[in-house]
């Protein structure tokens, strides 16, 4: 079964490629919060809310490195070997 960008889920791909916890947000646009699974960011606070997700519109964007796009974008980057893992300085 080959997988098209039409039948992608982004919560999907961040359980099945960067399983984290996440916490629902209360911006009906960015319903899920959670720490960035491309740079890996994770709040001294203990409240990842810098990447978002909207899964109506499936939409992640993350405001410490700057990541962001759709589904297939998002599964593209953590497929990618060469990926930086460490958060920006």
């Amino acid at each position: 079964m080959t997988t098209t960008r039409a039948n992608l889920n982004i919560l999907d791909i961040i359980h099945r490629m960067a399983p984290r916890p996440y916490t629902m947000g209360h911006n009906t646009r960015s319903k899920y919060l959670l720490a960035c699974p491309i740079c890996n960011y994770d709040s001294r606070s203990g409240k990842n809310t810098y990447f978002t997700v909207s899964e109506d519109q499936q939409l992640f964007k993350c405001f410490v490195c700057g990541a962001q796009g759709n589904a297939y974008q998002l599964q593209q980057t953590l497929q990618d070997p060469n990926r930086p893992t460490t958060p920006p300085p």
